[in-house]
């Protein structure tokens, strides 16, 4: 396989992309920490960008913020649960990015579910072996690309496995910790009051103290996507904080890494209940989130996703929580993820 220079897959189609990324994947070991494939993972990362870029501008995946599904990478590879021929009309950008027609289709999803977890997994490696700050990015990226699909498909079976080392892992984390942030708002009028209707209806919090297990088991579902998108905050901080060591070609995104790291930070939130804001972020008064609501052959008010920061005083105060803790979690994912101690 050529190994193309970076100006070269400016110059590829999305089916030649998607290709190139299929063949260069083969070069990367995500899972091996000796392994020097840290110039084969900064190609393979910036041809997936390259192919999914028009997608990542339309600002679809800002849906991530309320849905666990809507646009994630992972569960779009098959067009959802609407299909392939429904995401080419709906989200031509997304469906391009796959290019599933110039594929063989009996091996096209496991190919991209694969691609995906490479995207991601080797930019973490280098992140924190190599110190990269393109794998810092990238990483960021994907995580909000597509972090619950991966999570709930792959990285879910892969991490409860581990057994001691998982359990190791919720310790040094703070598992409970992360149970008890979250069933504290059932305690906080404010946090109930500027969420979800159904909260005060009783819908979510209707877990006695005596049925705290089942609690316990659906926040055990997404402790991990909490864990990885702390880490991103940490990741984009890291970014900013060294843009002058950020390569050319990705120096002009500052507003993409801004609007990633608003959305993480609302995200983490509403994991959490609004814990770190008291409910105030979630009050509706310090962001807006334009999203289409309308479902298949139904008209929306909206057509585009967007999101405007109105109160960007609560976001740095918030941020400068969650990336210190980011920034604690990063070690501890890499043990677990890599065996590596």
């Amino acid at each position: 396989m050529d190994i193309l220079s970076f100006e070269k897959i400016n110059t590829l189609s999305h089916s030649e992309l998607a290709e190139y990324c299929k063949e260069v994947s083969k070069e990367i070991k995500r899972f091996d920490v000796d392994y020097d494939d840290l110039n084969n993972t900064l190609l393979f990362s910036y041809a997936n960008f390259k192919r999914f870029e028009n997608y990542i501008y339309t600002d679809k995946w800002l849906s991530y913020i309320s849905s666990p599904s809507d646009n994630d990478l992972h569960f779009m590879v098959t067009g959802g649960i609407y299909g392939l021929g429904y995401l080419k009309l709906n989200n031509r950008e997304l469906y391009d990015a796959f290019s599933p027609e110039s594929q063989k289709m009996l091996l096209y999803p496991l190919v991209q579910w694969n691609n995906l977890q490479d995207w991601h997994l080797s930019n973490f490696k280098h992140m924190y072996k190599s110190n990269n700050i393109d794998c810092a990015f990238y990483f960021a990226l994907v995580s909000i690309l597509s972090c619950i699909g991966l999570n709930r498909n792959s990285y879910k079976k892969i991490i409860r496995s581990k057994g001691e080392i998982y359990d190791n892992f919720k310790l040094e984390v703070g598992y409970d910790e992360f149970v008890e942030k979250r069933l504290s708002a059932k305690k906080d009028d404010l946090r109930l009051e500027n969420f979800y209707e159904e909260w005060r209806d009783g819908k979510v919090f209707d877990w006695d103290i005596t049925e705290k297990g089942n609690f316990r088991e659906m926040s055990e579902d997404i402790f991990f996507e909490g864990t990885i998108y702390f880490a991103a905050i940490y990741a984009l901080n890291t970014v900013i904080k060294n843009k002058d060591n950020l390569s050319s070609h990705l120096q002009t995104h500052d507003e993409l890494i801004n609007k990633m790291l608003f959305s993480l930070i609302i995200k983490i939130e509403r994991k959490l209940f609004g814990y770190f804001s008291k409910g105030k972020l979630l009050n509706g008064e310090s962001y807006f989130l334009s999203e289409p609501d309308g479902l298949v052959d139904e008209a929306s008010e909206i057509e585009d996703y967007s999101i405007e920061i109105i109160d960007k005083s609560i976001f740095t105060e918030l941020n400068e929580i969650m990336d210190s803790l980011g920034g604690n979690y990063i070690e501890s994912i890499y043990k677990l993820i890599f065996n590596d101690s």
